[in-house]
Parts: structure tokens; C-alpha cells; sequence
């Protein structure tokens, strides 16, 4: 973006007429002799000229040297050279270290002492003017060939020059600037500036400013803060960095600031602020910017800039500001007629409501050799600015940078050193190639020194820059820069060297020679590791340390810090701290001697009493020592000079007065000593008192203490009369904390007048406890019917035991009684759940909110179960079936300790199909709330056996059979059941005893021996049964039982 419009003032050539004005004046002012230290010349075309900058001021295009110099816009501008903008200088100074005058350096310390010299070979009588950073010549050195060089210490901070001027015609031939710093207490000048963009503010439209910062050194400048309050008449719309060192924005309403941790010495930084214009027509925007800083500031003056801008009512007004890039300076890429370049540009910058932002010609357009104006325009708002773009038909300046130099080895206990050789007094770092017309070259330091100074360890950059000119700068005082330049950079590096180092003497405690007065010390002097270095020292009672003069003064009681400086001819700079201790502090304080008390009588309120009094004294060993005293009365006595002035009127009110008197000796050290004066009203008259109303106050809810805080404002304030002023109210009775006890307390009211009479009155204070106690239920409880219950709930024996008791607490001490209701009768708790409530009543008759319980009774009880009687059925008949259906005829039967519906579930159910055998029923009974309980009964099917058949008989018949034979075994199942009828085991057999008694038949048709057979014929079953020989003469019982659990028995005797 284009630089701001409001700047520091540009170097400017003198009309003819002020530069005939300026050479009279400087060479009357020549006549004056060059002894004095200061010429006064503050006034008149020579100081008018000189107050403002100096441009660039180039010594030769060959040697490349350039300084910028800075002269200050102030009255105080005493005799100044000029400088001659048409002479080209032929001769030139340079500033060095003292002594020696051979270590070039443009930074100094205060109290060093600086040598300005110049070339040996000047042909004309010439002087060195020494400007201080106010502006004024505080010195002038004429110099000569063979003394070309003049001296002075410095003690003022800032930015210095020194002119060198023909003594011949006053002219200026040459200037330097160097700066002087104080390492204790750095120092810089901040400068501000600020300026409208726009020119004019248009009501309801927008305004744009410009703002510089720029800080004029000598130091850098800490936490650096640009602040700009919105001003009247505008609304804030945007602000932004131009240029410079990083700012950070850190508000924006409704103050503007922006901030910096640092500014070196030397740059500046650029902003745009914004504005929305609110105003009428006919009002002003005022606006004052202010810079500021953390390091302290020489010259504040210039650290804010008020800015006014008269609203003109200008139509709708414009409501977009335009901000355009810099002028464009370009090499045209076709030539001669026509020719020209394509031109790219970025689009202005655009604030407020602009809508569509159009350049004319555009970006990117064929622009023809020459200057063409870019106009930009906004849709809306009326937005507008113009930059423009020149296009040259000649090749652009070239520039190469001279060879890279080191490194170079500084000189031992240097750091730094001239290149390429350190053993000559001044650098040469060659100079660069270049190519162009109308070309100047410049060359800058990145650390601001000269190119011909020395260089310090390490590297350092050189910035070559070409610079285009529209004619020759040499022989056209108005040569202006086309725009085209050219730059390169060159390092030079130095080694070597060492680093400077300072030793304090030792600290140093000196005894006061009376313990209160100052003692002569000599400090000594600091050493350093360079014996060129100069060393300098200042008190921290701020005697001056330009030499060591000052370090014989003596010394006060306590601790004084001397800090020694060392600086080298290298420039380099270490610092220590020395401490002188002078013991014997004053501790005693001064004797004070105070009248005796007084006491007198009076029949009104008041007694005059002055000489009676008495007088005060005092006595120090140590030096004077002064007497105040403060507690008489007084009246206003105003002077002009102090309207508020209090004079001792000595007017006494009954009562007693203190007086207090202090005695103060010269080290601040004190004694106080106190006089009583008594005035008592002669016959006394008692005072009255009326106590304010009795109070009543309640505990409150949620009170956690017996009692109540009554504040004062709640208890009031009595009332007291006297007919003398002094009377005073005493309250007694009030408890610690105002926190009075439930119940009546006394407060008592005590008026006493300045004569000692008295007069009581009292307030009943009452606090009622109206405070609930609280109350915690106990813990939900479940009960269970139990097994064997013949009700339908359960009853409680011991309330307190089973259900648990509550829990209480209150603000006052006192017995707490529960109640539980809700209970039923007989403490008999149904099935299900029950609410039992609690409620507290304190000692003061305050019930607590109700609490609540659930007491919840589980029916856990089983039903009494009875199942139907066992079935028992045959198969059947003339079947080959081994199962069969069977349905249950008779239900089973289920009691209950509680009502409700049970159900049965039959497992097997009824209807199933059940196999040969017995087979056991479960039959389970459930009742309403879920308990259950199971019996069983017994399902049994059988085989229809219709008994043995022949030659077997039945029982009671006993068969006689012969021992070893197969016995045959008929019987009939009614079919076919297949041969796994028996049971495990079966048939079996056992030896009986012989019943004579049942009847005996002859077994027919037996088997021939052999093994136990089953077989199946049609409808019946025939079973071999395989007997023993032994068995002869025995009876035995053959019992053949079935798998469906039946058994049949046939008894045989054997032969």
C-alpha cells in the first residue's frame, strides 16, 4: 500500500533568497569567536530552514559513504550550518573513541568523550559544530590540517551530530550523527505522526488515516504502545500494519491500541486506520494518537498528534475508502513505438461498504512506455484512489555485490576489527558493479555504522542498493528516483578478538564518626581485562561519575552502590557493582520533655485555655531537632495562598482532650509524648437517654444455632441530649457477634457527657425459636409372610425394632418427640406396601415436615397341596400295546394363606399317554403372588393277566412236581406285548416252607429238562422253567413279576 501521507518533514533544497539569507547570517555569525561553547542563534531564516530532516548526504559516488541525518523541529535551534544541497562535499569527518581518536565507533556512552576528526587534506579553513539531541551547538572546534580533529565528553542522551563548515562561506560540507547512550538508563524519542488518506470527511461516509511510529533511538524502546481513542463523530471500522517491526492489535474500542515488546532505535512501523463518519455536516473530528513507552522518553512533545477534520455534508457521502498500492515502476518488454509491458498489480484495499472494486486500466493490462494513471473506483460508497504505472524503455539499473570478506582475525582483546586488514585505521569493503542511467549507489550496515568503521566479531550484513534517478542527481538538484532500483547483499565476518571484563574493588564498610554523620570512603578504582578501556563509575546517591572526583565525597550512614562501567575501544561494554557501607545509624531518638497535664472548670460548655498549656522541649545528640503537636482545637483562618489554612483556637469542650506532641531529630527518628487537657462543667448537669425500641426477631428457617444474630442496624441507635456537645452513648449486654439467645435479653444504654455525668436506659432484645427441627425417616423395610402362614399379612411385635426409629436434630437443646403414624391396627401390615410417616416436635413447640417410610410385606408363603387319588388301568384288550391314554378323573385340591386365584399344572397332564408301568404325577399349585408348592400321585398300567394256565395251577393250590425238570409257565397278556415283560430278575425263585394244609395237585404236561425258555404262541406266553434235582423233598415259591411292577406267585413242591 502506498506510504502514509503525513510524514516526517522531507529533505528539501533552500530557494535562492533563504540560502543568501542563511550565508549572510552564518557568516556574521563567523565573526563570533570560536571559544565559546555555545553560540545562541535560535532565531531568524537559519533556524526556520534547519528545522526539519536532512535527506540522504552522499560524500562520493566512488567511496559510497552516507549518513541520514536527523535535525529536530524545535525553537531551541541555536547556530546551525547548512548544508549546501548543490556542493558536492570534497571533504568529510568521522567520529572515533578518545583517546587515540582511531577506533571509529558512531555509538557512545554518556560521560565518554568522543573525537570528531576529519581529512588531513582540506584545502580551506573549516570548523566541527557539536549539536546536542535538544538542537543547540554546545561546542565548535576550528581545525586545521595539521590539528584536524576536536574533543568533547558527553553526558547528554540522544541522537548528536556534528557539522563540518567552511569557516570561508559558512557552508556545510559535511555531517555525522552518532548516538549516546547511558547503559543504566536507556533512553529514546518517540515520534508520531498521523494524517487523512482522504483529505476531506463527507457525513455519513467513510475516513481513512494514516499513522507513523518511528523511534528516533538512542536505545530501544520497551513495550512500545500505540493508543488512538475513537474520536466524536466517528464509529471505528478497521485498523491494520502497513509496515515495520510486527505490532499486535490489543483492543480496538473504545480505544484503539496496538503494541510492540521492542522498537529499535531507528525504525518505524505504518498504519491505516478506518472510520465510519457519524457526524452532521459542520462538525469536527478530533483526534489526538499518542505514542508511549516503557524506557524513558526525552522528548515527549512529539509523542501525540491531534488530527481535525471538519465534516462537509458532500451529498449521500461516501461510504468506502480506497486504499491503493504503491506507483508501479516497471522495464517496458517491447520497445520503441508502441511498445510497453503487461502490468500485474494486487487490487486496492477496500473499507466500509464498497461493493465491487474496479481498476482502470486492470490488472494485467498492456500499459505503453510512459506514466498512465490508474484510477479505482468502488460500485458503491463512492470509493476512490489512483496510483500509477510508468513503464521505462531503457534496461533497469543492475547491481553486484563486491566478493564476501573474512573472515577476518580481530586484533587480541579486540572485538572487532578494520577489513580486509585490521592493522589500518578505517575498512574497505570495495565497492559494487553496477550498470544504468542516472544511478546512485548507497551502501548501508545492518548495524547502522558507517561502511569505513570497524566491524564486529561475527557477521555482518551490507545492504548495496541502486537507485535510478530521472536525470543526473550530480548536476540536477531536483533529480527525482524513477522507481527502479536494484539491490544486493555482502557479508563481512571477523573472528577472533576476546570479550571486555571488569573487576569492582572491593566493598568497602566505613563506621559514621558520630553514628550520625557521613563518612569519607575511598571506594579505589575498577580494573578491566583491556587497559585501553575507559572506566567509569556513578553512585547510586546519583553524584555524577564523569570522573572519579566525585567517589571522595563522603558518604552517608547506610548503603551507597557504585556501578562501574568499562568501555573499550572495540565499543564493548561490562558493568559491576561495588557497595560502600557506612555503620553508626542514628537509633536513638531525640528526648521529649511534655507539660503537665491541665484541668479546668467552666459554667458553660467550653474554657479558653492557652498559656496554660505550657510549652513542649526537646533535646538530640545528633543535630536539630523539631517539635510538633496536633489535638488542640482549631478554626479555619484562609489565606490567600492557602484557602483550607487550620489555626489553634485553643477553645477546650468539656471533656477530656489530648494533645499530642512529637518530637523529630535530622534522621527521621521520633518521639511522642501525650498532655491531658480536662474541662468540667461546674454544677454538672447529667444527660438524657432514650434506648431505641424493644426488638423481637425469629431463629428462621434452617437456623443451626439457638439464637439469632441481630445486627445493629436491626437493634437501632439511642438517643442522648446534654446541654453541652461531647455527650457519647455506651451500649453493654449485647452478646459476642450481636448473637443473642432464644429468649429476653437486656441491652443497656450508658449516655455520658463530657463531664463524666451519666444516664442509662435498656431494650429488650427477644429471639423466638421458630425454627423446625429436622427429621430423617428410617430405611424402607420389607417383611415376609413366611412359610406356614395362615394370614395374609405379617404382624410387627416390636415396632421400634422391626421398622428401625427416625433421626432428628434441632437448634436448641431440648427433648424431640417422633410421632409415627400411618401404622394399622394390631401392627398388622397387609401384603403389599405401607406408608409410615414420622413427625418431630421440638421443646419449643415447633413440628418438623412429615418424613416417610415404606414398610413393604412379601406373601412368600407356598399353598397346602392335595393331589387326586393314584389311578391304576389295564391295557387293552387283544392288543399289542405297551402304553395308553389316561385322563385324570379327579382334580387336586390347593389351600392358601392369602385370597386369590391358584393355578394347577399337572406334569405329566392329564390325557397323556402313559407306558406300562407305574409313573409318578407332579402336580403343582400356584397361588397369587407367584408361591408354589407340588404333591404327587401315581398313574400305574397294567398287563390284563388272567393267571397261569395249565398244567400250572394257581395259588392257593400247591403244584407237586418232580425235582430236575423243566416246569412250563402258561399265562395270557391279552396280546402280544413281546418278550421284555419281565422285570430285571424275574422270574425268580425261593425255598418256602411247606403249607400241608393248602391242596396238593400233580403238575401234568412238564417239559423235559433243559434251560428257561420265553416264548410267545398265539395269545398266550410259555415260559420253561428249568428246576434242580436237589430240590427234591423241598417246597419253593416261583414268583414271576412283570415290567409293569405287577407280580404273580405259583407254589411247587418237589419230589
Amino acid at each position: 500500500m502506498k506510504p502514509p501521507t503525513v510524514s516526517p518533514p522531507a529533505a528539501r533544497s533552500l530557494s535562492l533568497v533563504t540560502l543568501l539569507a542563511i550565508g549572510v547570517l552564518l557568516l556574521a555569525a563567523l565573526v563570533v569567536p570560536f571559544f565559546s561553547s555555545s553560540l545562541a542563534f535560535s532565531s531568524g531564516p537559519v533556524a526556520k530552514a534547519l528545522q526539519t530532516e536532512f535527506g540522504k548526504v552522499t560524500r562520493n559516488r566512488n567511496e559510497l559513504i552516507s549518513k541520514e541525518v536527523f535535525v529536530r523541529n524545535s525553537a531551541n535551534i541555536n547556530r546551525l550550518p547548512l548544508l549546501m544541497p548543490q556542493a558536492q562535499p570534497t571533504e568529510s569527518i568521522a567520529t572515533y573513541i578518545h583517546p587515540g581518536c582511531t577506533a571509529a565507533s558512531s555509538s557512545f556512552l554518556t560521560g565518554q568523550t568522543v573525537c570528531v576528526k576529519a581529512d588531513s587534506s582540506f584545502p580551506e579553513p573549516l570548523s566541527i559544530y557539536w549539536v546536542n539531541p535538544d538542537g543547540a551547538v554546545v561546542q565548535v572546534d576550528p581545525i586545521t590540517s595539521t590539528n584536524p580533529e576536536g574533543t568533547r565528553q558527553v553526558n547528554a542522551k540522544g541522537n548528536w551530530r556534528a557539522y563540518l563548515v567552511s569557516r570561508a562561506d559558512g557552508s556545510a560540507r559535511y555531517v555525522i550523527s552518532f548516538t549516546v547512550s547511558d547503559p543504566l538508563v536507556p533512553a529514546v524519542d518517540l515520534a508520531i505522526f498521523k494524517g487523512s488518506t482522504m483529505g476531506t470527511a463527507t457525513a455519513g461516509g467513510v475516513i481513512s488515516y494514516h499513522i507513523t511510529v518511528k523511534n528516533y533511538g538512542p536505545d530501544t524502546a520497551g513495550t512500545v504502545q500505540l493508543s488512538d481513542p475513537v474520536p466524536a463523530n466517528a464509529a471505528y471500522l478497521e485498523s491494520s500494519q502497513d509496515s515495520g517491526p510486527l505490532f499486535t492489535r490489543d483492543a480496538e474500542t473504545p480505544t484503539t491500541t496496538w503494541s510492540i515488546a521492542s522498537l529499535p532505535a531507528g525504525a518505524s512501523a505504518t498504519f491505516t486506520f478506518t472510520y465510519t463518519v457519524t457526524g452532521a455536516a459542520g462538525s469536527t473530528i478530533n483526534n489526538t494518537v499518542n505514542v508511549s513507552s516503557a524506557t524513558d522518553e526525552q522528548f515527549p512533545n512529539d509523542n501525540t498528534w491531534t488530527s481535525s477534520d471538519v465534516i462537509s455534508s458532500g451529498g449521500a457521502g461516501a461510504t468506502c475508502s480506497l486504499d491503493c498500492p504503491n506507483d508501479i515502476v516497471t522495464t517496458a518488454t517491447t520497445h520503441g513505438a508502441g511498445g510497453g509491458a503487461d502490468v500485474t498489480f494486487a487490487a486496492p484495499e477496500a473499507f466500509g461498504s464498497c461493493g465491487t472494486v474496479t481498476s482502470s486500466p486492470a490488472s494485467g493490462t498492456f500499459f505503453p512506455i510512459g506514466t498512465t494513471t490508474v484510477t479505482n473506483t468502488s460500485s458503491t460508497g463512492s470509493g476512490f484512489c489512483s496510483f500509477t504505472v510508468t513503464v521505462i524503455d531503457s534496461p533497469a539499473p543492475t547491481i553486484s555485490c563486491p566478493a564476501n570478506i573474512g573472515p577476518v582475525a580481530a586484533n587480541s582483546g579486540e572485538g572487532q576489527a578494520y577489513v580486509p586488514d585490521p592493522s589500518q585505521s578505517s575498512s574497505n569493503v570495495g565497492a559494487p558493479t553496477i550498470t544504468g542511467n542516472n544511478i546512485v549507489v548507497t551502501g548501508s550496515r545492518e548495524d547502522g555504522e558507517a561502511l569505513t568503521a570497524s566491524y564486529p566479531i561475527g557477521s555482518t550484513t551490507i545492504t548495496w542498493t541502486v537507485t535510478e534517478y530521472s536525470t543526473d542527481p550530480e548536476t540536477d538538484p531536483e533529480a527525482q528516483p524513477t522507481g527502479r532500483s536494484a539491490n544486493c547483499e555482502q557479508t563481512i565476518t571477523v573472528t577472533g578478538g576476546s570479550t571486555l571484563t571488569i573487576t569492582c574493588p572491593a566493598d568497602q564498610t566505613a563506621a559514621s564518626p558520630n553514628g550520625c554523620d557521613p563518612a569519607t570512603v575511598n571506594p579505589g578504582t575498577a580494573t578491566s581485562s583491556s587497559g585501553s578501556a575507559t572506566i567509569l563509575g556513578r553512585r547510586s546517591d546519583n553524584l555524577a561519575y564523569t570522573n572519579q572526583a566525585g567517589f571522595n565525597d563522603p558518604y552517608p550512614v547506610g548503603v551507597t552502590d557504585i556501578v562501574w562501567t568499562a568501555t573499550g575501544t572495540d565499543n564493548q561494554s561490562a558493568s559491576c557493582t561495588q557497595t560502600i557501607t557506612v555503620t553508626g545509624t542514628d537509633t536513638t531518638p531525640p528526648t521529649l520533655t511534655v507539660p503537665p497535664n491541665v484541668s479546668a472548670t467552666t459554667s458553660s460548655c467550653t474554657a479558653t485555655l492557652d498559656d496554660e498549656l505550657g510549652v513542649a522541649s526537646a533535646e538530640d545528640d545528633c543535630g536539630t531537632v523539631s517539635i510538633s503537636r496536633s489535638g488542640v482545637p482549631t478554626f479555619t483562618c484562609p489565606t490567600p495562598q492557602n484557602p483550607n489554612q487550620q489555626c489553634e483556637s485553643f477553645v477546650f469542650p468539656t471533656g477530656t482532650t489530648i494533645i499530642t506532641y512529637t518530637a523529630t531529630n535530622s534522621a527521621g527518628l521520633t518521639t511522642t509524648g501525650t498532655q491531658q487537657v480536662t474541662v468540667t462543667e461546674d454544677p454538672a448537669i447529667p444527660p438524657t437517654v432514650t434506648a431505641p425500641a424493644d426488638v423481637s426477631v425469629n431463629t428462621g428457617a434452617a437456623a443451626t444455632t439457638c439464637g439469632a444474630q441481630v445486627d445493629d442496624a436491626t437493634l437501632g441507635s439511642a438517643t442522648a441530649n446534654d446541654n453541652c456537645p461531647g455527650v457519647t452513648v455506651a451500649r453493654t449486654g449485647v452478646p459476642a457477634g450481636n448473637n443473642f439467645p432464644v429468649g429476653n435479653t437486656t441491652v443497656t444504654y450508658t449516655a455520658t457527657d463530657a463531664s463524666g455525668s451519666t444516664a442509662i436506659d435498656t431494650q429488650i432484645v427477644t429471639v423466638v425459636d421458630n425454627t423446625v427441627p429436622t427429621i430423617n425417616a428410617p430405611a424402607d423395610v420389607t417383611l415376609y409372610t413366611g412359610p406356614g402362614a395362615t394370614s395374609c399379612g405379617v404382624t410387627v411385635t416390636n415396632l421400634d425394632a422391626t421398622l428401625g426409629t427416625a433421626t432428628t436434630s434441632d437448634n436448641c437443646p431440648g427433648p424431640i418427640t417422633v410421632a409415627r403414624g400411618n401404622v394399622p391396627a394390631g401392627n398388622s401390615f397387609p401384603v403389599g406396601e405401607t406408608i409410615v410417616s414420622y413427625v418431630a416436635t421440638d421443646s419449643n413447640n415447633n413440628n418438623s415436615v412429615s418424613v416417610t417410610q415404606k414398610v413393604t410385606v412379601v406373601d412368600n408363603t407356598a399353598p397346602v397341596v392335595t393331589p387326586p387319588a393314584d389311578i391304576t388301568v389295564q391295557l387293552p384288550s387283544n392288543s399289542t400295546a405297551n402304553s395308553m391314554v389316561v385322563n385324570y378323573p379327579n382334580p387336586a385340591t390347593a389351600t392358601d394363606n392369602c385370597p386369590g386365584t391358584i393355578t394347577f399344572n399337572y406334569s405329566p397332564a392329564s390325557g397323556s399317554t402313559f407306558p406300562v408301568g407305574p409313573t409318578t404325577v407332579t402336580v403343582t399349585a400356584t397361588d397369587a403372588h407367584n408361591n408354589s408348592a407340588s404333591a404327587t400321585f401315581t398313574v400305574t398300567v397294567l398287563y390284563n393277566f388272567t393267571g397261569f394256565f395249565s398244567p400250572v395251577n394257581n395259588l392257593p393250590t400247591i403244584n407237586n412236581v418232580n425235582a430236575g425238570r423243566s416246569i412250563p409257565l402258561k399265562f395270557s397278556l391279552s396280546g402280544n406285548k413281546g418278550l421284555g415283560i419281565f422285570a430285571v430278575d424275574y422270574p425268580a425263585s425261593q425255598q418256602v416252607a411247606c403249607n400241608s394244609s393248602a391242596p396238593l395237585s400233580d403238575l401234568e404236561g412238564t417239559d423235559t429238562p433243559g434251560g428257561s425258555t420265553l416264548t410267545y404262541s398265539p395269545d398266550q406266553y410259555h415260559y420253561n422253567w428249568k428246576t434242580e434235582g436237589s430240590w427234591a423233598g423241598t417246597c419253593r415259591q416261583l414268583v414271576v413279576k412283570l415290567n409293569d411292577g405287577s407280580s404273580y406267585t405259583a407254589m411247587f413242591k418237589f419230589k
